[in-house]
């Protein structure tokens, strides 16, 4: 996110550089102008948001968990509606993907563009909710476990696969 926020901001500071009048008779460089500024101050705006008000990747209880770390902010998946939790590295970075029972469910409840995000990440993953491990403190392999054991006293079955 803070690469494409850069890259944005770049781009627009060398349109501006350029003058607007030089993209005066080009709609298609205007529409790249205003399209980069947006899109860097939509990147600005949300990453200060997250800045301002850090939450815990992951809260676990008895109930379930609380992924702050994922897609939708603050979803929380109970452990009677999780069927497994593994670990994946995808291009180099680590994934820990929660396979819930009814993943149809959580996505139809989301609307716009994070329910076509999830559907995505269900597409490539079989599982919409991807906890990335380059938001989580201390080592993946050790959450792991920590999630599965939780899952193991739900008693549910199929915890631990």
């Amino acid at each position: 996110m803070v690469v494409l926020c850069i890259g944005f901001a770049i781009l627009s500071y060398l349109c501006y550089i350029q003058g607007w009048n030089a993209f005066m008779g080009n709609l298609f460089w205007q529409a790249v102008l205003v399209t980069a500024t947006l899109m860097f101050a939509l990147g600005a705006m949300f990453m200060a948001k997250r800045a301002a008000n850090p939450l815990p990747a992951l809260i676990l209880d008895d109930e379930g968990i609380i992924d702050n770390a994922g897609l939708i902010r603050g979803a929380k998946h109970l452990w009677s509606n999780i069927e497994r939790i593994e670990q994946r590295n995808v291009y180099g970075s680590t994934l820990i993907l929660v396979y819930l029972k009814d993943p149809h469910a959580f996505i139809d409840a989301q609307s716009g563009i994070k329910k076509k995000m999830l559907t995505s990440t269900y597409n490539q993953q079989g599982t919409p909710v991807s906890i990335p491990g380059k938001a989580l403190e201390g080592a993946a392999g050790d959450l792991l476990k920590l999630l599965r054991s939780y899952l193991e006293k739900s008693s549910v079955p199929g915890a631990a696969s």
